[in-house]
């Protein structure tokens, strides 16, 4: 099975799949601060991380690519990490829509065209989701390709062994797809995803949790989640059971 790349495209263009009247898609079950929340302290967490580890082994990067690019070519997480970026994505909106401060085209990931070892690193963050598991390691060996020798490459999913996303797949086989979830789209077990970056060559220098939070937990129990020391969020027992999971890897 391959990923549908037309469900990816019709997903920027009209998300024909979120249903904003369902009772679910309203307070008190959903609430935009809460949701703001959650996703703005996990993607500072992984910027910190990125940021640690390249202070930590002297690393500047010169070029950097963002696979897939999005709207905003993940800069709130991001920017200043490196001297220029690229970005591709398979939406045209999307790329018309990113900041011009990247060097960006349209384009299949897998297909990049990219010369061989020109990226310092690639980004790519909250993409392997939208997958079937057979296909990670075509993505993989096309990082691989691009990436030059030492390069790094940074990984963003949310985890299947977090305990609200079991308890939110049972929601969806009960009331459908409501919340506008590409059809494919669902969290991986990040031991697959480790396996699969092992297999393709890649060294894993870094695998932590960067929240054990969610968009749908209270705000108040939110932040008392948060509050746990960052060491927590890389504890070898739990790090794999978080919302999300982070990997930083390298090409030797």
């Amino acid at each position: 099975m391959n990923q549908n790349l037309d469900n990816e495209i019709l997903w920027y263009e009209d998300n024909p799949w979120i249903n904003a009247k369902h009772f679910l898609m309203r307070w008190p079950f959903v609430n935009t601060q809460r949701h703001a929340y959650a996703y703005k302290i996990a993607r500072e967490n992984v910027r910190g991380a990125l940021k640690n580890y390249l202070k930590k082994n002297e690393i500047q990067l010169q070029k950097a690519l963002i696979a897939p690019c999005g709207v905003d070519g993940d800069q709130d997480v991001l920017k200043g990490l490196s001297r220029v970026f690229y970005g591709i994505d398979i939406s045209q909106k999307a790329i018309e829509l990113c900041t011009p401060k990247i060097k960006k085209k349209v384009g299949d990931i897998i297909k990049s065209g990219y010369e061989s070892g020109f990226f310092d690193a690639v980004a790519s963050l909250l993409f392997f989701h939208h997958l079937p598991e057979e296909q990670f390691a075509s993505y993989l060996r096309e990082f691989y390709r691009i990436l030059n020798n030492e390069g790094l490459l940074f990984i963003l999913e949310p985890s299947r062994l977090y305990p609200l996303s079991r308890l939110m797949s049972l929601g969806r086989m009960v009331f459908g797809n409501i919340s506008g979830l590409v059809p494919d789209e669902a969290p991986i077990y990040p031991s697959k995803l480790s396996s699969a970056l092992v297999n393709a060559g890649f060294e894993v220098e870094l695998l932590q949790s960067v929240s054990f939070s969610h968009v749908r937990i209270p705000l108040p129990i939110q932040k008392v989640i948060n509050s746990l020391p960052k060491a927590v969020l890389r504890t070898p027992a739990i790090r794999e059971m978080g919302w999300m999971v982070l990997w930083i890897c390298k090409k030797p």
